[in-house]
């Protein structure tokens, strides 16, 4: 497991070219959705709307104070595939398009869009634009069948904690047996895509592009917390339930010998994370 460690940044001319982060992404839960949970196409309550357009206001905020104004922004959205992910990440495009960003959505994302109206209007102004499938199949949401689920919600509430927490502490045996993912299967699955990432952070510093890349990627609780655990060894009793439109933002320098920076992202699990054991 590697290391995460703060960043250091080239000196003089080198500074002034490059930002610190060449790409950055955010991997945040959706916002708060209606309260039949085995309805796979819930979608999301007022709250969890305000929620998306709070967690992008904090996203062009943190690009406005991190980006020198010369350096051109790439920002891409990505969901898991399911409508509360992609609910969240059009709420948060919103948001952002009209501030003037300019959004590359995968073609999928664009396909199941519950606000398609508002959708058109941004790809007609040009703040929208369509790209390959993207990332999805990493950011899938935790394979978790409908009766394994009602199974393991009953044993949550018979031990008074969150869902996640009975899940992230079953055996794996047992988790493969009733057919949901495992945290180092979710980890297995998501990992690659950190790892050619910074790769491609490494190449764009090679060639001194000053273009910075921000991904947003919305998925599910569940998927955050299981790779979390395992590429941060938190105990799950202390992670907990990943709050709403909350999660983690990983920094890719580019540097030669440099791991990527991740850090929680949210005031609420920034909080919980500090908070003595």
């Amino acid at each position: 497991m590697p290391e995460f460690k703060n960043l250091e940044i080239e000196s003089g001319a080198e500074k002034e070219k490059l930002p610190e982060s060449t790409i950055t992404a955010y991997v945040i839960r959706h916002g708060e959705t209606v309260k039949d949970k085995f309805d796979p196409r819930r979608g999301l309550t007022e709250r969890g709307e305000e929620q998306a357009k709070k967690a992008a206001e904090k996203i062009a905020e943190e690009i406005s104070r991190e980006t020198p104004p010369e350096t051109e922004i790439e920002l891409r959205g990505y969901d898991s595939g399911v409508d509360r992910a992609n609910q969240t990440l059009i709420g948060a495009v919103k948001i952002l398009t009209s501030k003037g960003y300019k959004v590359y959505l995968p073609y999928s994302s664009q396909e199941i869009a519950q606000d398609k109206i508002a959708l058109e209007e941004m790809e007609k102004a040009g703040l929208i634009y369509g790209k390959g499938p993207g990332i999805k199949s990493r950011i899938r949401n935790m394979t978790l069948p409908a009766e394994a689920k009602k199974e393991l919600i009953e044993k949550a509430k018979q031990r008074g904690e969150e869902l996640v927490v009975t899940i992230l502490t079953t055996p794996p045996e047992k988790l493969k047996e009733m057919g949901v993912e495992t945290p180092e299967e979710i980890f297995k699955r998501m990992e690659p895509a950190l790892e050619i990432t910074n790769r491609l952070a490494q190449r764009r510093r090679e060639k001194k592009y000053p273009r910075r890349i921000i991904s947003i990627c919305l998925t599910h609780g569940g998927t955050l917390e299981g790779y979390l655990t395992q590429k941060l060894g938190i105990n799950p009793r202390k992670l907990d339930a990943i709050p709403e439109c909350e999660g983690f933002r990983i920094d890719f320098s580019g540097q030669p010998g440099k791991e990527p920076k991740i850090k929680f992202w949210g005031e609420e699990i920034e909080k919980r994370m500090a908070a003595p054991e």
